[in-house]
């Protein structure tokens, strides 16, 4: 099952996972990098912080 979340930026994430765990886990993975490539200067965000906002966004389906 594909998982994606939108950045307010309008960029969507995708993952693929088996579970909504999975999919957190690896959209945590990957908004890291997101932020730093797009969003230098946002000021940090603590991993709860960021795993309540993907998990208030996230989507599933198969896309």
């Amino acid at each position: 099952m594909t998982y994606s979340f939108q950045c307010q930026c309008g960029q969507t994430l995708s993952v693929d996972a088996e579970n909504d765990d999975e999919a957190l886990d690896k959209l945590m993975d990957v908004g890291p990098d997101h932020m730093a490539a797009v969003h230098p200067n946002a000021p940090p965000m603590s991993d709860e912080e960021m795993k309540n906002m993907l998990r208030s966004g996230m989507k599933k389906g198969d896309m």
